[in-house]
């Protein structure tokens, strides 16, 4: 966080005589508000409305914001100093990233996409596979207690089966990213409900306790409405047995079919229930896969190194032969390349950020935006408008958990309310922005996983619009909304 006292920067002539003064200032609210406005204006009109890049889009912000930061007398050196930490900080995950890129890529060449789809295609009524695209991806996150993993894995096979049967992508891809997540939202071992727990002054099991009501409703919901609408987008006007036998013999001549192919996914589950580094996990079960496609499918070695890199490619690996249009798009895909487009947005995003950063921002925001009094209803209210403010400026779970926490659990327990209120109200809005916000890199990350732009898929995913409503009209109509235990 930018520091609020005043900083000097003074240049020196070689003679010792003062050359410039600047003084680092905190932005005014005026100023606080032009900034994040300026970047909702350009994300929304240039991005959504008139179809600029995304990455051009924040190019531009960017450059606003160095001269907003500029402006209250933020050095060159220290935007250059918060940017770079800000990037190493999550370089991690752009490894990850990678890695997933890596995954889909060596999973092709082993068989374990293509043959597990057509087991699935096979065995699954297509009325519910929509269904099964939430469910079977949440009982997976739950157990790894990794998004990543859920949705590089099973997740992305679940959609190709979904795709198959005549599904959209854009609800299929809603549905998988839903489901991979459960484990974010619920897991006692994972990283995000323990981080919301741990700044919220509670342990895990009250923090699941509290989450639980507004959590399991949207989820059911959330299931009611996959499963409604899954029927209706069957692909009726489409001979499905003929299509579907069509995919197994394909996959048949061309792949073996040996249960070998899921040693790879095996690997991946053991390893996470393990809890191993998720580097290791993830590159070391890509490896596993990648012996399997010069081992057991006979692709040959450096076929296989090149398509963990640049991607599968049916041209490349099956020369000649003839691919069914339907999954072509299932395998022509995978490799680190096809996250580079990516990885270029999380940095030009990170630098974004870094910026409002070390201007202050964040600053302003946590020291104006919140005032107490009201009902319980009114107070959940405006503890999420002030959440929500901070979340699609962060764009990302951890930072928004961390900084709504820190602002909104004040007022609350002033209010009179445990804090199981503030860590419901974060974790809410925290996922709802990572997910679904266009400019947000885990949103952009699930979307690049599944092939679906952003904005294509966010209305579909309902889990992370509900969860913040049923908080607030719980609260309204007195659920959740626990007191503090007065002392004896």
């Amino acid at each position: 966080m930018a520091d609020n006292h005043d900083e000097k920067n003074i240049a020196e002539t070689p003679q010792g005589e003062k050359k410039s003064l600047r003084i680092q200032r905190r932005p005014s609210l005026a100023e606080t508000g032009i900034t994040i406005l300026f970047m909702l204006a350009a994300l929304i009109v240039l991005y959504a409305v008139i179809g600029m890049d995304l990455k051009i889009t924040l190019l531009l912000v960017l450059v606003f914001n160095v001269f907003m930061a500029w402006r209250c007398g933020v050095s060159f050196k220290a935007m250059e100093k918060a940017i770079g930490d800000r990037i190493g900080s999550l370089a991690f995950f752009m490894l990850v990233l990678l890695g997933i890129g890596f995954l889909i890529g060596t999973f092709l060449c082993s068989g374990t996409i293509p043959v597990l789809v057509v087991w699935l295609v096979e065995l699954i009524n297509p009325k519910i596979v929509l269904l099964l695209c939430l469910v079977l991806p949440s009982i997976l996150a739950l157990a790894v207690c990794s998004s990543f993993a859920a949705m590089g894995t099973l997740g992305i096979i679940m959609f190709s089966v979904a795709t198959m049967v005549g599904i959209p992508p854009a609800m299929a891809a809603a549905a998988c990213i839903c489901g991979a997540n459960f484990g974010q939202y619920f897991s006692p071992l994972a990283d995000t409900p323990n981080l919301c727990a741990q700044v919220n002054d509670l342990n895990i099991m009250k923090y699941l306790k509290g989450f639980s009501p507004p959590f399991i409703i949207s989820y059911v919901l959330t299931a009611a409405f996959f499963l409604i609408i899954g029927g209706k987008y069957v692909n009726a006007g489409v001979d499905n047995n003929a299509m579907i036998q069509e995919i197994i013999r394909w996959v048949s001549a061309n792949f073996n079919m040996s249960v070998l192919v899921l040693l790879p996914f095996v690997v991946a589950v053991v390893l996470a229930l393990r809890k191993v580094h998720a580097i290791v996990l993830i590159y070391g079960t890509g490896i596993t896969a990648l012996i399997l496609g010069f081992t057991l499918q006979g692709f040959g070695f450096i076929n296989c190194v090149n398509a963990s890199y640049s991607g599968f490619s049916t041209a490349t690996m099956l020369p000649g032969v003839r691919v069914p249009e339907i999954l072509s798009g299932l395998l022509n895909r995978g490799g680190m390349y096809s996250m580079a487009d990516g990885i270029v947005f999380f940095i030009i995003m990170l630098a974004c950020i870094a910026i409002f950063d070390v201007m202050g921002v964040f600053d302003v925001l946590k020291d104006s935006m919140f005032k107490k009094g009201g009902s319980a209803g009114l107070v959940t209210l405006k503890a999420s408008i002030c959440s929500f403010i901070f979340a699609i400026v962060a764009c990302e779970p951890y930072t928004t958990i961390m900084l709504s926490s820190e602002v909104i659990k004040k007022p609350i327990k002033e209010a009179g309310y445990e804090t199981t209120k503030s860590a419901n109200i974060s974790m809410a809005m925290g996922q709802m922005t990572a997910y679904l916000c266009p400019w947000s890199f885990l949103a952009v990350y699930m979307g690049i996983i599944c092939g679906v732009p952003v904005l294509e898929f966010i209305k579909y995913a309902v889990l992370f619009w509900l969860v913040p409503v049923v908080i607030i009209i719980l609260s309204f109509i007195g659920i959740g909304n626990e007191k503090i235990a007065q002392k004896v």
